[in-house]
């Protein structure tokens, strides 16, 4: 397996954007290496998509428009489309990024359409889906409203609350995405508030003391 794509896929949380990232995998091993970088976009969507879903209705939308968004997110045809438009704006209601990733992320939706319309005068080469794979890693978890940080410390907080998550379930999926979602300069307030959240939990066999002991 490729090594970038087995770190994706250990912190990914829905099946769907896997089993999709899965099949680039598949071409990228035969050298398809344009239905590699199409398969790894749709993959990246979809997992966009499902971080949406579970986060919810951003406070500061209406439920209208909450409702608008939502059902366009659930239809096929319409899903990738609503995203990219949002994730284009520079005033997003339901992203918070930066110009940089932006810039990034636009330059992939060209590559990804140099491969849907076959554009000869593009090369799409094996390092280039390999970079994208890196890009995907690096930065699933940041197309988001809000903190990163925030959000990794909600999602442990629903881990451990039986109402929304089974009972035994871990959190090292949480857990994994902090390398690639904490910022350089949320660090120091993002470990403050994990120990302030979760210090009861730090006993000898919780991963949460691993990664705290190692931060």
């Amino acid at each position: 397996m490729n090594e970038r794509i087995d770190e994706i896929l250990s912190i990914l949380d829905d099946d769907v954007s896997k089993e999709i990232l899965k099949e680039s995998e598949r071409c990228f091993k035969i050298g398809a290496d344009r239905a590699a970088l199409l398969f790894g976009f749709s993959s990246l969507m979809q997992a966009i998509k499902n971080r949406l879903i579970k986060i919810g209705k951003p406070k500061d939308v209406s439920d209208t428009d909450w409702g608008s968004f939502y059902h366009d997110l659930l239809d096929d045809d319409k899903m990738e489309k609503i995203i990219l438009s949002e994730i284009r704006k520079n005033s997003s209601k339901y992203f918070s990024i930066e110009d940089k990733l932006r810039r990034d992320i636009t330059y992939w939706i060209d590559r990804r359409n140099a491969c849907a319309h076959w554009k000869i005068s593009e090369d799409i080469s094996s390092e280039m889906v390999d970079v994208f794979y890196l890009f995907y890693l690096k930065n699933i978890y940041r197309f988001q409203l809000g903190s990163s940080s925030v959000q990794i410390i909600k999602d442990l907080e629903d881990i451990y609350d039986i109402t929304k998550t089974r009972p035994g379930t871990s959190p090292e999926p949480v857990i994994r995405r902090i390398n690639y979602s904490i910022r350089n300069e949320e660090f120091d307030d993002f470990l403050d508030n994990l120990i302030d959240s979760y210090e009861w939990r730090l006993n000898s066999e919780s991963p949460l003391l691993e990664i705290t002991e190692n931060m």
